[in-house]
């Protein structure tokens, strides 16, 4: 204890200044009255008394003070006690959590626990906890410490999963002194678990302040960067019973009976940082797929549900690649064919190929994943509709048909025609070829609808180019991409129509009248502007009334009668 002017008594609890034995003068103390002591203090002036001492407890934090004055060695006046408070000093504890390298799988990694005395005070018995995240093996016998630039051995940590480092393992936590600051070294094993997970290490501490409370710091969190490999997964097919010859990730679409291949590909990523250890390919053919050999040959086939599931163990699929484990800088590409034949109409379903790797083939906790399609259903695509040319006595319909799918056989073509109009004839080219399409007209009235059955070559009139589904070209079929061209010839059933006869003929004269009235010669027919099934008109000799003319269409009557000079 201290203080700048020196007390006239001292005890436990108190501190007593007589400032009348002053033989010097403190700030705006003064000798005013001439007693040879500077114990006076003008108007408006101050002085000030500075005192040290020692906290030794934390129960009471509040000071006291009372002044005295008056004159001639009299007190005149006692003012009121004044206190204040103090606060003690408060130790302070920061503990993170770093990373010398980003940590490999499968592999013994370091952990550094960084631990410092922030603040003004003595840390005393100082505790830290390390919080490991799943998938991190505390290694025994790895901890060490570094202590003003020393290394030194440590004993392991309480726990497991939390680690407890004190004073017993790492002796300058007994009393940590303010800026003082160590690191904790120690290894861990970062297993198959820890692939997928956030790998978050916690930190946190305590320690006994001056006033023997226990003081918790404000925990830390640190991400564990993890070196990963990552393998990518890709499966392809071709149908070999066609002139297919390149892989495609695309619908394949084969018939019944057809052969095709599958590519399975495995090679690491661009992204890849870690070699892969262990690996499992499992591959699930579709129902109606056959399975007929493989290039590699699967550890196991079995029935899954409706599907064949093929299996390729770690020891397989490691011996390709020279062994484990397989380094990310690694070119080298796994590749599996697999054969197989279609035996019935498959669905448009994907199916799937999975690929497990990780540290263990016991642990396999990262998955990649690739689906292929092979159908054999029909895709009849008809375009084309809008493909209508019409005068009012008739016109033309095309539709072209085209199949994006498994081999058609049976198709039967149905159309309507537009109101006022009939079907009148129909032809055919690309996959069927014919001039003359055999059509059924049907409706209301008759023609209004036209039917074309394709499943044979009589029935239809059209002749087949390829032989898609093996039965002969007499029965008609339609391939994967084939496509064929329908032209339907349409006429007016009349409801609309308005036909006259060809104003440029001329001969409407009477008979020559020298001729006899019984005699009767072919007058020149008179034609009209309608197109298609044109009647002429025949004349018949009079001298003053042509009867009447009877124009057919569409099974109407229409009487005309003209009358003519004699």
């Amino acid at each position: 204890m201290g203080a700048s002017i020196a007390p006239l008594s001292v005890s436990a609890t108190n501190v007593v200044w007589e400032l009348h034995s002053l033989g010097a003068p403190v700030d705006s103390l003064i000798d005013r009255d001439g007693d040879g002591f500077f114990d006076d203090l003008p108007p408006g002036g101050t002085f000030t008394i500075i005192v040290t001492g020692q906290v030794v407890s934390c129960l009471n934090d509040t000071v006291g003070m009372r002044a005295h004055h008056g004159c001639n060695g009299d007190s005149c006046q006692v003012p009121l006690d004044k206190t204040s408070t103090f606060v003690p000093l408060a130790g302070s504890l920061v503990t993170r959590t770093v990373f010398p390298a980003a940590a490999e799988l499968c592999a013994t990694n370091t952990v550094r626990y960084d631990v410092r005395n922030s603040g003004l005070m003595v840390d005393r018995v100082v505790q830290v906890e390390q919080l490991l995240p799943t998938g991190m093996i505390y290694i025994a016998g790895s901890t060490r410490f570094v202590f003003n630039g020393v290394t030194n051995a440590a004993p392991d940590p309480t726990g497991s999963s939390i680690l407890l480092f004190k004073d017993s393992e790492i002796p300058p936590f007994l009393s940590l002194a303010p800026g003082d600051e160590l690191s904790i070294l120690y290894d861990v094993y970062v297993s198959c678990d820890a692939a997928g997970v956030d790998n978050m290490f916690v930190a946190r501490g305590w320690f006994t302040d001056i006033c023997g409370n226990l003081i918790t710091n404000q925990e830390s969190q640190s991400v564990m960067p993890l070196r990963e490999p990552v393998l990518e997964l890709t499966k392809e097919g071709r149908r070999t019973s066609g002139s297919q010859t390149n892989f495609t990730s695309q619908t394949i679409v084969a018939d019944p009976g057809d052969a095709i291949e599958y590519r399975l590909r495995i090679r690491h990523d661009a992204l890849s940082d870690a070699p892969a250890h262990a690996m499992e390919l499992a591959d699930l053919l579709p129902p109606g797929v056959r399975y007929d050999g493989a290039s590699v040959t699967p550890d196991s086939v079995a029935n899954v549900g409706p599907n064949i599931q093929l299996v390729w163990s770690n020891t397989t699929l490691l011996s390709l690649v020279g062994g484990a484990p397989w380094s990310e800088a690694s070119t080298n590409v796994l590749e599996i064919l697999v054969q197989a034949t279609v035996t019935n109409c498959v669905l448009s379903t994907p199916n799937e190929v999975n690929l497990l790797y990780g540290c263990d083939p016991s642990c396999l906790s990262l998955a990649e994943s690739a689906t292929h399609t092979v159908s054999s259903e029909a895709n009849v695509q008809i375009s084309g509709s809008s493909e209508l040319q019409l005068t009012p006595c008739g016109g033309t319909r095309s539709l072209v048909i085209t199949n994006l799918g498994g081999t058609v056989v049976g198709m039967v073509i149905s159309n309507v025609a537009p109101p006022g109009y009939l079907f009148e004839s129909a032809s055919v080219t690309g996959e069927f070829n014919a001039a003359s399409l055999t059509l059924t007209l049907t409706g209301t009235p008759v023609g209004s609808v036209a039917l074309i059955n394709f499943s044979t070559a009589a029935a239809s009139g059209a002749t087949d180019v390829d032989d898609d589904a093996g039965d002969g070209l007499g029965q008609l079929d339609i391939g994967y991409r084939d496509a064929l061209r329908i032209t339907f010839n349409l006429i007016s059933d009349g409801t609309g129509l308005d036909c006259l006869a060809d104003p440029t003929d001329l001969d409407f004269e009477d008979p020559d009248r020298r001729r006899s009235r019984t005699s009767r010669r072919a007058p020149p027919l008179a034609s009209t502007t309608c197109a298609r099934r044109e009647r002429p008109f025949r004349k018949r000799p009079t001298h003053c009334r042509i009867s009447p003319i009877r124009i057919l269409t569409s099974s109407r009557t229409a009487s005309l009668s003209r009358t003519a000079r004699s």
